[in-house]
């Protein structure tokens, strides 16, 4: 786990139970949706896991995105995502 969590390198981590399985959260910079597979393949191998990705904002970022708000909206930037891992039982 120290090795995919140096590789990964979270902003944070927390590790708890997921559905009565072991699991964690991962805060990520995530620059780009190509970006996922590097993040959640070594979960898959390493501890054939479920992994799941909920894109998030800073309110910084959410500022950025909503020029052009009532208007047309412009595309979302998500720059981080929360990674949710839970090994498989």
């Amino acid at each position: 786990m120290q090795k995919i969590m140096e590789a990964i390198k979270p902003e944070a981590a927390y590790f708890t139970a997921m559905n009565g399985c072991r699991g964690g959260v991962l805060v990520v910079d995530m620059k780009d949706s190509s970006d996922i597979p590097k993040l959640a393949e070594p979960w898959f191998l390493t501890f054939n896991a479920t992994v799941e990705f909920q894109p998030t904002m800073t309110p910084e970022d959410l500022g950025i995105a909503v020029v052009g708000w009532p208007g047309v909206a412009l595309p979302l930037a998500m720059p981080y995502a929360i990674v949710e891992i839970a090994q498989d039982g």
